[in-house]
């Protein structure tokens, strides 16, 4: 599966967050074109009052590759994905949020893990910057820091995100696309990926493509990261009630209450004698807890709470 004399196209889902976005572009700016590869930019904005619209043409004449910028009216982060895709003309497509920003050698990264591991999707890291200064217990339990893998890991669906990733154009398309019904409750790329797994993917980790996520102020509270374990143990047993049946949750509830019981007498125990890691044990409870009530889904979702608040870079 070579990349050599592929169009790549960049393609960033925004929705009401023009100073993060800029940000984005301006490390975009920086790119290192790997050898043989043209690119094309794709901007979705998400928002039908197409505020990202000022920042994209600002940065778009500072480009020397194509850049398309188009207002996707639909809410949900899966109709932007699936925008993306429709409007992506290249054989390969490289996912960014954009509330992160990335190195210049990152597609580079990407593009010669893919061929070296002839791979369909390559998974980077995204590492965490706080956009304000974050209380003692967040980086002291690391509930915002992802693990990383050696290169070339072979990976799991329930290890992929779109946050940084690249994807053969051909398998997004044949596995249909981002599912809607995920598009306001987010892990609809999670989704996505546990059928590009089905579907035969080869999925590999790519240490070396680095992203960085710029952790907003909205985001540092107990309440928004215990939500986020509850909403992530919900989608989790969606996605895999989807793939076994029904029959699979009596498993995944027993699971999920194991989970809760464990961890929750963990983050008693912390709390009582100050351990750093509390906050890690209370949300691997929030999302055993999840994992029991899969039913009660946020539809608004954090996807949509947080592109709702102020943008704050």
């Amino acid at each position: 599966m070579g990349v050599s004399e592929m169009l790549v196209s960049v393609c960033i889902c925004t929705c009401k967050r023009p100073s993060a976005l800029g940000y984005l572009l301006e490390s975009l700016l920086r790119l290192q074109v790997p050898d043989g590869a043209s690119l094309e930019f794709v901007i979705i904005d998400n928002d039908a009052q197409a505020g990202a619209r000022p920042t994209a043409e600002r940065f778009i004449p500072q480009f020397a590759w194509p850049v398309r910028y188009c207002v996707e009216p639909r809410p949900g982060v899966s109709q932007a994905r699936n925008r993306c895709l429709s409007e992506a003309g290249g054989q390969w497509i490289a996912f960014v949020d954009d509330d992160e920003w990335i190195e210049p050698d990152w597609l580079e990264q990407l593009l010669a893990c893919a061929r070296r591991d002839d791979a369909n999707v390559v998974i980077g890291p995204v590492l965490a910057a706080f956009t304000a200064e974050a209380p003692p217990w967040v980086t002291a339990s690391g509930v915002f820091t992802r693990r990383r893998l050696p290169t070339g890991t072979r990976l799991g669906w329930w290890d992929c995100a779109c946050g940084n990733a690249l994807l053969s154009t051909d398998l997004a398309r044949r596995v249909g696309g981002f599912d809607v019904g995920f598009g306001a409750s987010g892990s609809e790329d999670t989704e996505f990926f546990s059928r590009c797994e089905a579907a035969g993917a080869r999925m590999v980790w790519c240490d070396e493509a680095i992203a960085t996520e710029g952790i907003s102020p909205v985001r540092l509270t107990r309440q928004w990261v215990l939500a986020r374990g509850v909403n992530g143990g919900r989608n989790y047993v969606r996605i895999v009630l989807r793939r076994r049946g029904l029959l699979a949750f009596p498993a995944l509830w027993l699971r999920g209450m194991l989970g809760l019981l464990g961890y929750g007498v963990l983050a008693l125990y912390g709390r009582a004698v100050g351990r750093p890691a509390t906050m890690r044990y209370e949300q691997h409870a929030a999302a055993g807890f999840g994992k029991m009530t899969p039913w009660a889904i946020r539809r608004t979702g954090l996807y949509g709470d947080a592109m709702q608040r102020k943008d704050s870079r």
